[in-house]
């Protein structure tokens, strides 16, 4: 199994939660990662609401789709960083969640999580994928739930220990 450690692979030996243990070099990195993750995560949610707001033109709904995709997984995956949690590179919803301590997942309903997962490429290479209003307002929901979670913990958890 390939595990995805990118520039926090350094940080696979720290523990979960900062700790005076841990180096501060590593912890600051930590911590950069993690609002960048959020940062990103939260840009996918801004495109989503403005392209919703486009009208509701089928040609954007696949879009809606695949940034919210984007969002959930980039939250997912900041919790993943801050708990110090190796993961694959993937876009798959499922086996994120499935990482995550239980008191970490968000809400999202195992038929949400599939949805999610498959916006993330099909929504950009299925040509043939017929997006509704109702998939899009699903998936913005979803992703707009998952920002509500996590963002506002994460953030808290940040500051206590700058």
């Amino acid at each position: 199994m390939d595990i995805f450690l990118a520039p926090w692979g350094a940080l696979r030996n720290a523990t979960a939660r900062f700790s005076m243990n841990e180096p501060t070099e590593i912890h600051s990195e930590r911590i950069r990662l993690v609002r960048q993750w959020l940062e990103m995560a939260q840009r996918d949610l801004e495109v989503s609401e403005l392209l919703m707001s486009s009208d509701g033109r089928v040609s954007v709904l696949g879009a809606v789709c695949f940034h919210s995709q984007q969002c959930t997984e980039k939250l997912l995956k900041a919790v993943l960083v801050w708990r110090n949690i190796d993961f694959k590179k993937t876009h798959d919803i499922e086996l994120l969640m499935a990482l995550l301590p239980k008191g970490d997942r968000p809400e999202l309903l195992p038929a949400e999580q599939k949805a999610l997962t498959a916006y993330a490429v099909d929504s950009r290479y299925e040509l043939d994928m017929d997006f509704t209003d109702e998939m899009s307002r699903e998936a913005l929901d979803a992703a707009r739930r998952t920002l509500e979670s996590i963002a506002p913990r994460l953030e808290a958890e940040l500051r206590e220990i700058k």
